[in-house]
């Protein structure tokens, strides 16, 4: 069980080859809280390339359920807006 807190910004997941990832409780949590939801293919291609990427690139598309949803960018989008 991970500890999951308002400080959160991003979490790493790992992802199918579609990009997407299976939904659990922490999944649905950073839907809620509008974490960015990034894959573990980021930091792969990091280390391999020796260079730091934007994260943001390597946003996960969605869920098994629902593969091409873009919830988790739509999340983090609107936790934005509601912030300023």
């Amino acid at each position: 069980m991970y500890l999951f807190m308002a400080e959160v910004t991003h979490a790493i997941v790992v992802t199918q080859e579609s990009n997407v990832c299976k939904s659990d409780v922490n999944i649905l949590k950073c839907l809620a809280n509008g974490t960015a939801v990034i894959s573990f293919n980021w930091i792969e291609h990091n280390v391999k390339s020796n260079e730091m990427t934007r994260p943001d690139v390597w946003e996960v598309h969605g869920t098994e359920g629902f593969p091409n949803s873009e919830a988790f960018m739509k999340s983090r989008i609107n936790a934005q807006k509601l912030s300023l």
